[in-house]
């Protein structure tokens, strides 16, 4: 499976985004894929790879989900 290749609907399909999205993840190097012809390719494991970062990310580094807090605001005077 680690040389499984997808093509950019997969990709969407696999990271839940748009089309947008992998393209402009491409673009800013932090999606690794390759052209063949025409069309992109991607390996599983670069896919993969880029979900753990941001998961990671998104962690904060502690392999614990971050939460935000909300502050209510003080009613206007």
């Amino acid at each position: 499976m680690d040389g499984e290749l997808l093509d950019v609907k997969q990709v969407q399909a696999y990271l839940k985004v748009s089309e947008r999205t992998v393209f402009n993840l491409i673009s800013r190097g932090e999606l690794k894929g390759f052209k063949a012809g025409r069309s992109w390719r991607f390996r599983i494991t670069d896919v993969q790879d880029y979900e753990n970062s941001q998961r990671l990310k998104a962690e904060g580094g502690t392999g614990e989900m971050r939460t935000i807090e909300h502050k209510e605001e003080e009613p206007a005077a």
